[in-house]
């Protein structure tokens, strides 16, 4: 059990903008040696992959076992109570990508690709509406804080809309109601997995350089197919066994102490046992 995480508990405005809105923006998470360590590794996988494949963009799932400083994302002190405060104790880590981008022509722009994460879930339900079942955190670690370098748009409540609507969007459109993400490297985004969103081209002199993680309960299945090697899982924390394992059994359902280690944690934050 560790103290770090106790003083970054989610507050009231951002629970509630992110109840109201589907998303939060928090600036200064990383600190600027945070971004620097993930960079490093960052541009040796960008570095490997662009050589032998000399495409314009890598979109990654597979990395963590590519550096420890990826591992320490998924329960960082400043970010993981917060997770913890919208989802709560019985959760894993489902899903995460690497994603950068380099700068594209106007002329060569692809259509932008609207869309709610995790596919058949938003169909599987009556008119794609359900609960908060899943939430990303994204890394910022390229600047974005201006319009034009494939900021991320969202279209602030449509988290709540059911799936039928959003579908009437146009790919090649901005709806008067989206919004660009303007971050700077260190801030994060954490957003609702029902939520309406896009990344936009990246037209400015800058490579687009993002890490998102995604988080659900652990009765629902993984995402995607990314292997934790078993090395990473002996090294890692307790908190970080929880989050990255995913050979779960019945206990997602009926989950012992043993099992959840991040439940000890989340009833010193919120003072809640259930």
């Amino acid at each position: 059990m560790t103290n770090k995480h106790l003083k970054y508990s989610l507050n009231r405005r951002d629970r509630e903008k992110f109840k109201k809105d589907g998303f939060i923006l928090i600036k200064d998470v990383l600190s600027k040696r945070e971004v620097k360590n993930l960079l490093s590794t960052v541009d040796a996988i960008w570095e490997k992959h662009h050589s032998k494949n000399q495409e314009h963009y890598l979109h990654m799932f597979d990395f963590f076992n590519q550096g420890k400083t990826f591992t320490n994302l998924i329960s960082h002190k400043k970010t993981l109570p917060l997770v913890l405060g919208l989802l709560g104790w019985n959760i894993y880590m489902y899903h995460a990508h690497l994603d950068v981008n380099l700068p594209i022509s106007k002329d060569s722009s692809p259509d932008l690709t609207w869309h709610r994460d995790n596919s058949r879930i938003n169909y599987d339900f009556v008119d794609g509406k359900y609960p908060l079942l899943a939430l990303k955190v994204g890394y910022w670690l390229s600047d974005v804080s201006t319009k034009g370098r494939g900021n991320l748009y969202v279209i602030p409540g449509s988290h709540k809309w059911n799936h039928k609507l959003g579908k009437t969007i146009k790919n090649d459109k901005l709806p008067s109601k989206a919004i660009p993400i303007k971050a700077k490297p260190g801030d994060i985004i954490l957003f609702d997995s029902r939520i309406w969103h896009t990344r936009s081209n990246n037209f400015s002199k800058f490579i687009r350089k993002v890490i998102f993680i995604g988080y659900t309960y652990r009765w629902i299945r993984p995402r995607d197919d990314a292997i934790v090697s078993p090395d990473i899982l002996f090294k890692a924390t307790e908190f970080q066994k929880q989050l990255l394992s995913r050979d779960i059994n019945s206990s997602s359902y009926t989950p012992k102490e043993e099992d959840v280690p991040l439940k000890k944690l989340y009833c010193k934050l919120y003072k809640d046992k259930n």
